[in-house]
């Protein structure tokens, strides 16, 4: 029974394409005298530039060769390199439906793009439930409640896609934009379609939707190997790699014939020791990044939504990490589209009835995001099955995400998240807790005949159901067996039902919090 669980755990990030990824954008090396003006595979006919912003052009030449780009009533020049690279910059765009074309000439050369767009461009990233797509092609694990209906309407002329998710591309080869018909919906991220079809409805611009995700994908190969490898948790677990790898590797190797076989004719492979597991998870910082964030920066974009943390829930010492890794990997993204403040919103992991500890990769992601600038979270406890890790409703969490853009980055009056803890009071036997419930009459709604799911304890950390009286936007809650209560706790299970919402239907995230000058041990994740 310990090798199948040690087996479904490693599914449930493990997707083929988890085992065996290719980079993308390489190239050949030409020589100098011989290199042809080139464009990355991001330019393509049918993309969508971003708006209000100054986008950057850039590609390859003959070295020390000039180059104009043409877009519109612009034109701009510049020189290649001594490497024959180039790299220039359009001024701000308005928003239009205009089709019009991008010209790159350089000498004789010239590279056209045909049915360009202006408007809004997000990258859309992650793991397994955001490359979870509208509808079924090879494997029947794709394809999401309402997909079809999508899949089967009229073609979305203002939505343009550019999908890599590795899972896909050997199968339709989508390294370029498309137009939003039947065929490219429906092995699009049905996350970020919803995502992107709110936004176009409520924005009337134009919208292009970047979808670059890897299932199975921990965050650590997400961000720069440089910050990688200045992380000590991430630094000591690639040391326990490179020691084991051997031994890993082949684990891998055998779960993935295990997993393909379907457990007909073979037999799940021994499970190693916890810490060589983990390692597993750490043993390729920065893979992604590299191979397949690269190749598109710095095309210009307006923010990211981030659906990610299934890989880095399943060991206590990385989850409890991860608000550390997901900082890290903001500033990097931030870094290298040298945008400080660009939009990076999340979603919080759905139930899961085998996920351990997530928990604590739950408050992780809160605290994350309530102390990065300029980001959010939007939860999903009550749109998921908690049998099933990759839950078939998607279109609530891509409207919501849409919600949260709407409201921080366009500045839209409408709620976006649910209640968020705003102050914390001990006073006797009791603790009163102030909400911003981000609804218009600021108030807390009980779905049920009480707010269940909710703990106090005292210093000594044992956690009791909470007694509570909720009226407006603040709570009072106390136990009679916690005569000076310290600690809150809420959803601190691996699945449960919200019951606290805002009056506008959004539900709170799971959280922990004390009382101000009050610090938890390690019990404070339930361990």
């Amino acid at each position: 029974m310990k090798r199948v669980f040690a087996i479904a755990v490693f599914l449930s990030w493990f997707t083929p394409a988890a085992f065996s990824r290719e980079v993308a954008g390489g190239s050949t090396t030409v020589s100098p005298v011989q290199r042809p003006l080139s464009l990355p595979a991001i330019f393509s006919d049918h993309m969508v530039l971003q708006a209000g912003t100054s986008v950057p052009v850039w590609g390859e030449c003959q070295p020390g060769a000039a180059v104009e780009v043409r877009f519109g009533k612009q034109s701009v020049t510049t020189k290649a390199d001594g490497q024959g690279r180039w790299k220039l910059t359009l001024q701000p765009l308005a928003a239009s439906f205009e089709p019009r074309k991008l010209e790159v000439i350089s000498g004789k050369q010239q590279i056209t793009r045909e049915d360009i767009l202006v408007g809004e461009v997000w990258l859309c990233s992650g793991q397994s439930n955001m490359v979870m797509s509208l509808g079924t092609i090879i494997d029947p694990f794709f394809g999401v409640d309402g997909g079809r209906e999508e899949i089967e309407s009229p073609a979305t002329e203002g939505i343009r896609l550019y999908n890599d998710n590795h899972l896909y591309d050997q199968h339709l080869k989508l390294h370029v934009w498309q137009k939003a018909d039947s065929l490219a919906r429906v092995s699009f991220s049905a996350v970020a379609w919803f995502f992107g079809k709110k936004l176009q409805q409520r924005l009337g611009v134009p919208v292009g939707l970047i979808n670059i995700s890897a299932g199975g994908s921990p965050v650590q190969e997400w961000m720069t190997l440089a910050s990688a490898n200045g992380d000590t948790l991430i630094r000591r677990y690639n040391q326990l790699y490179e020691i084991h790898k051997d031994a890993i590797n082949e684990y891998q190797r055998q779960a993935y014939l295990y997993w393909k076989d379907g457990g007909k004719t073979r037999q799940p492979p021994e499970p190693l020791p916890d810490e060589w597991m983990l390692a597993g998870r750490f043993g390729k910082p920065g893979e992604l990044f590299t191979s397949m964030l690269s190749p598109i920066i710095p095309f210009a974009i307006k923010g990211v939504i981030w659906y990610q943390g299934e890989s880095n829930a399943d060991y206590l010492a990385d989850a409890a990490h991860y608000d550390r890794l997901l900082t890290l990997l903001v500033n990097d993204w931030r870094d290298a589209w040298k945008q400080s403040r660009m939009p990076f919103y999340v979603v919080q992991l759905p139930c899961w009835n085998r996920g351990p500890h997530w928990p604590v990769m739950k408050q992780k992601q809160l605290e994350a995001t309530s102390q990065i600038e300029n980001s959010g979270m939007v939860v999903t406890a009550d749109i998921c099955d908690s049998t099933d890790l990759h839950p078939r409703e998607k279109k609530p969490v891509g409207e919501r995400l849409a919600a949260l853009a709407l409201a921080a980055t366009y500045h839209e009056d409408l709620a976006y998240r649910g209640p968020v803890v705003h102050s914390l009071q001990a006073t006797g036997d009791s603790i009163q807790v102030v909400f911003n419930t981000n609804g218009k009459t600021a108030r807390l709604v009980i779905k049920g005949d009480r707010w269940a799911d909710v703990e106090i304890a005292g210093s000594d950390s044992v956690y009791y159901p909470a007694h509570t009286l909720v009226q407006n936007n603040k709570a009072v809650l106390w136990h009679p067996a916690v005569r000076s209560p310290r600690h809150i706790r809420y959803g601190w299970k691996k699945t449960y039902m919200p019951s606290l919402y805002n009056d506008e239907g959004l539900p709170a995230p799971a959280f922990t919090v004390s009382v101000p000058g009050v610090s938890l041990h390690s019990s404070k994740y339930g361990e």
